[in-house]
């Protein structure tokens, strides 16, 4: 059973949260009125932004009408645009650099003199889209394959003016993880269960629920000093001990294993999967997650009656 899935973006790479970026940048800088108390409060309100979603460690710099000081240089300036402001963030190995400019020309201008510009050496264009009001260019290095690049330009309603968002990663040398520190145990979602059984010993480091018309879905993700086979063990032996449980190991894949259940009782159906594998930050610990989905009792698939 899987409760849970990813889901797809149907923005560009890059586009989806560059596309915040614009709007709260654009608020920010046009708050600021010039002096030196505003121009504070817009880069403190940016730097909460780009603190969201971030992973420990992770920095982020504002910079209010000005670009970064280490920012590549050769990038492709479009003429007479107003610069904005920009942005800096370090991850990992990896410095992202944004910069906002504004400009009152029409969008099909501007996306030629990129697409030119940043054909020329050493640049070069990997692909290009335009429609009515948003166009963008994703872009490369042609001597460093780490490097990406994306300009986004944006049209306002009246089309007097356009937005032009561009933004470079560049990868270096990851620094050494740090050691793995277990955190407090998270509180279970609202509304789990207390007949489901609990592994001892386990601290909770990520939950979700949901719930529609007639089912309610439940995930609890977490970690413990035991051995997969332990916490499985431990789950399949307290379902077949409560009675009325239907376990069903599932196959191992490498050193993950899993098993599900399933009952039904009191015109209800429960049904989930418990899984866990060797953690990937510290292998001193098991990762476990488990999935529960609460619905109406299952009607059992007829049979065909013997000719």
């Amino acid at each position: 059973m899987r409760v849970f899935g990813k889901r797809s973006s149907r923005l560009p790479k890059g586009i989806g949260r560059a596309g915040l970026l614009l709007i709260v940048l654009l608020a920010v800088a046009g708050a600021c009125g010039g002096d030196g108390d505003s121009q504070e409060q817009a880069e403190r309100v940016m730097g909460r932004f780009l603190e969201i979603g971030q992973n420990p460690g992770a920095t982020a710099e504002v910079i209010i009408g000005k670009l970064p000081a280490d920012l590549p240089s050769g990038l492709p300036e479009y003429p007479g645009a107003s610069l904005i402001g920009s942005t800096v963030t370090t991850d990992a190995g990896q410095k992202g650099y944004s910069v906002l400019y504004e400009t009152p020309d029409p969008l099909d201008n501007v996306l030629l003199f990129y697409e030119d510009a940043l054909e020329q050496t050493p640049w070069q264009v990997g692909f290009s889209t335009s429609e009515e009001t948003l166009a963008a260019v994703q872009f490369g290095k042609q001597d460093d394959a780490n490097f990406i690049g994306t300009v986004i330009v944006q049209s306002s309603n009246d089309k007097k003016r356009c937005t032009i968002f561009l933004s470079v990663q560049v990868s270096g040398e990851a620094p050494a993880p740090e050691p793995f520190e277990l955190g407090p145990s998270k509180p279970l979602p609202r509304g789990f269960p207390a007949e489901m059984p609990l592994y001892p010993d386990m601290t909770v480091t990520g939950t979700a629920w949901g719930r529609s018309v007639d089912t309610t879905d439940f995930q609890v993700s977490f970690l413990t000093k035991s051995s997969p086979q332990d916490v499985i063990a431990f789950y399949r032996n307290e379902f077949q001990s409560r009675g009325g449980w239907t376990i069903t190991d599932a196959p191992s894949q490498g050193t993950a294993v899993g098993t599900s259940f399933e009952r039904t009782a009191e015109g209800q159906t429960w049904s989930g999967i418990v899984g866990a594998d060797a953690f990937a930050e510290d292998p001193t610990y098991t990762q476990c997650s488990l999935q529960l989905r609460i619905g109406p009792e299952i009607e059992p698939t007829p049979t065909a009656a013997p000719p």
